[in-house]
Order: C-alpha cells, then structure tokens, then sequence
C-alpha cells in the first residue's frame, strides 16, 4: 500500500475525510481530482502534495495532543505514526527529486592580484 492509500485510510477509519475530493483538496491541497487521477494512472504523488500532507497532518496531530478531551487525544495517537511516515517519505521524495537542495557552499577563486599576494612591499 503506498503512502496516499494508507494516510487516506487512517484518515478515513478516523472519519477525518468523507472521499476523495476532499482528501485532495483538503490535505493534499491539490484539485478535487488529484488523488483520484494518481490512482488511476499509478503514479506518484508530487512533492508538493506530499509537503502540504505531512504539514496538514502534524497541525492535525498537534491539535488533538494538546486537547482536554481524551478521545481527540487517542486520535492523535492513531495518528502519529502515519504523520511520521509521511514525513520520512516527503523527506526521500523531496531529496531524491533535487527539490531540497544541500547548503550553499561559496567556493571563491583565489587569486593572487586580489589576495594581495605576491605583491611586494
């Protein structure tokens, strides 16, 4: 099962979503139709997508932590591993596709006219 299907079933098994176009639209924050036409051709879910899931998520996640009703609490812990999931995923995604790139590294040319080396004094 791939990662869509799984955090839509979580979600679905949690009555947090009704269908599909409201997983898309409200968690993917993609058209209404987005899931739905990545399951019917088998690709992969955009990066994009998988960033707004796993930010959707842990806002959802932190909210029920942090409430004084005990059933929104154990819907938090129901959630927690799909939102590390689906944050692990976005993280492999986003490195594999070059869309986070690794720290900018100056490299700078030494020469020795604007160094002041190999001037004389």
């Amino acid at each position: 099962m791939d990662i869509l299907q799984e955090t839509y079933a979580t979600l679905w098994k949690l009555d947090l979503v009704d269908n599909h176009c409201d997983f898309s639209e409200i968690w993917l924050n993609k058209s209404s139709r987005y899931y739905s036409m990545i399951r019917a051709t088998g690709r992969k879910p955009s990066v994009d997508a998988l960033g707004h899931l796993a930010a959707n998520l842990k806002q959802r996640h932190d909210f029920y932590r942090d409430s004084h009703h005990g059933f929104l609490r154990e819907r938090a812990d129901h959630l927690c591993p799909v939102v590390a999931r689906v944050w692990t995923e976005f993280n492999s995604r986003a490195l594999e596709s070059r869309s986070i790139r690794p720290p900018y590294r100056a490299q700078f040319r030494t020469d020795p006219e604007l160094s002041g080396e190999g001037q004389s004094a």
